[in-house]
């Protein structure tokens, strides 16, 4: 078999069909999962459409008799006018390189009529589709979603530069700076984090998780007064009425500091230290520097994967896709083409049209600019 036979066996058998439409790859791998996704997971959308259904909250029924007709209640207040959703388009275009090139050809020469080399030849080339066009394209989604949720803003970029920002509801008091320099000993970071939980708690929703960095926490373990918080501190009073406090120096760790969180009644915080690279470096999909709070919004996602049900529940929204240019469909694509002419090579092309929408924008809480 050669190599442009291979392409157009698996571009015709659905092998990457699987990849391109596989719902799990937004969640990542057990050693790398995208934690956005649980918050924003992808649903399948027109590419321009109106959103009816952003709530800012829900107002309680009212008791009648029997008989009385329901009452109708006023939308001020609880929801908001609905909200015209573009999605917008992003792609990615990648080469074998000479190496792999030359080494698949190999395999290939050598497969005759061996149907294991075949397999491998094919599971090569997929696994390369999966790595540098699907993954890419999906870790844009990422990114964008923690952009919506942390700044509430997506900026779209592109060559020759474009930038077109969208911008999203930001509700006062939702998105704060830390009320001092949480590594300073001489400053308790515990209030500034009792009154988002506080905040978010008078508009009646419930904080179900909390997401920081490994920072983050190291700053909190750090922290003189947080340490004494769990570990106790000693008060005296030394000679001349000099009042002193004094730890008890116990080290603390990550499992104190979830049994601080849980008697205020907070959850116990995620870490999500994920980055992402492109040509010039690599970045944070969310940044090392905030704190993270969702609330309980009783929005459940339900995904089939391979005819199960998985049920995504208290959803923030959900990341929109779109049925990209030349297709019939939503969802991503990708093309690969097989070039003889120098130099012989494997092009890879992907490209999808999408956008994080939010539904629920006071079931989040930001505390930022962590130091």
């Amino acid at each position: 078999m050669d190599l442009q036979n291979l392409i157009e066996r698996l571009m015709i058998s659905g092998d990457l069909d699987a990849i391109r439409l596989n719902p799990r790859a937004q969640f990542g791998t057990p050693t790398r999962r995208y934690v956005g996704a649980t918050l924003l997971p992808e649903r399948f959308t027109e590419n321009r459409f109106t959103e009816r259904a952003i709530r800012f909250r829900t107002v309680i029924a009212n008791d009648g008799d029997r008989y009385s007709p329901a009452q109708i209640k006023g939308v001020a207040g609880q929801m908001v006018p609905p909200v015209e959703i573009v999605l917008g388009d992003s792609d990615i275009a990648r080469q074998f390189t000479g190496r792999d090139y030359d080494g698949l050809l190999q395999l290939l020469g050598n497969a005759g009529t061996n149907a294991q080399i075949e397999f491998e030849a094919a599971q090569r080339l997929l696994g390369w589709c999966d790595t540098e066009i699907n993954l890419a394209l999906v870790e844009l989604c990422e990114k964008q979603r923690w952009d919506a949720l942390i700044n509430s803003v997506v900026n779209r970029r592109g060559d020759n530069g474009y930038n077109e920002p969208v911008y999203y509801m930001n509700p006062a008091g939702h998105r704060v700076n830390a009320g001092g320099t949480w590594s300073n000993n001489s400053y308790d970071p515990f209030p500034d984090i009792v009154a988002m939980g506080n905040f978010l708690r008078a508009k009646g929703y419930q904080v179900n998780r909390i997401i920081y960095s490994t920072r983050v926490e190291s700053i909190l373990l750090a922290n003189t007064m947080i340490m004494n918080r769990i570990s106790g501190s000693t008060t005296i009073i030394a000679p001349g009425g000099v009042i002193q406090t004094i730890s008890t120096g116990r080290v603390i760790t990550a499992n104190d500091l979830a049994g601080l969180f849980a008697g205020i009644r907070l959850p116990v915080p995620e870490v999500y230290d994920e980055m992402y690279f492109t040509q010039v470096g690599s970045a944070r999909f969310m940044p090392d520097d905030v704190m993270f709070f969702a609330c309980t919004t009783g929005r459940d996602e339900r995904i089939i994967i391979r005819d199960q049900l998985l049920v995504v529940p208290n959803t923030l929204g959900y990341e929109a896709i779109g049925t990209p240019v030349g297709q019939s469909r939503p969802g991503r694509t990708f093309n690969l083409e097989s070039f003889t002419t120098k130099p012989p090579r494997i092009e890879g092309e992907g490209w999808q049209t999408s956008l994080p929408v939010i539904l629920d924008p006071e079931a989040i809480g930001v505390i930022k600019a962590i130091a």
